[in-house]
């Protein structure tokens, strides 16, 4: 189990009174920040001895969450600044909806066909030459070319 960083970050911050936030901020980054696990206990030693009075709340999160949050110490470095967080989850899912969304947009119910405004328009200009229809241009998600359709179709 991996807790994110960033999110257990910003849930001690929220415990902690807004006069101490900056500096447990701070102090907290180098926690992260920490080559290894040993390495990372000598921050959080001095955080609970310094926020035990000023901020309870904020030391009892750190305390709960410090052993899942530090989890991502156990890969090797590279691997490390990207797993941290749930970001590439977080793309992950937002991407899968816009998928999901696109699908739905050129699959999905017409709310106007537009071959009788086309034909209307032509019957009005009848001594203009025609006009050109305009086209949509979407992307295809696999091959990531456009396809162009015309309205209504």
């Amino acid at each position: 189990w991996q807790r994110c960083q960033v999110h257990f970050i910003r849930n001690i911050l929220d415990a902690c009174p807004k006069r101490h936030q900056a500096a447990l901020k701070s102090q907290l980054r180098l926690m992260f920040n920490a080559p290894d696990m040993k390495t990372a206990r000598n921050p959080l030693d001095d955080i609970v001895e310094e926020y035990a009075q000023k901020a309870p709340r904020a030391v009892v999160c750190l305390e709960a969450g410090f052993d899942d949050a530090m989890a991502v110490m156990a890969l090797p470095e590279p691997y490390r600044r990207r797993l941290r967080s749930t970001n590439g989850l977080e793309r992950l899912d937002l991407g899968a909806l816009l998928m999901e969304q696109d699908e739905e947009w050129t699959t999905g119910r017409l709310y106007f066909r537009m071959e009788a405004y086309w034909e209307h328009k032509r019957s009005e200009s009848d001594n203009e030459p025609a006009q050109t229809e305009p086209k949509h241009c979407r992307l295809n998600s696999t091959t990531r070319r456009r396809i162009y359709t015309t309205f209504g179709t």
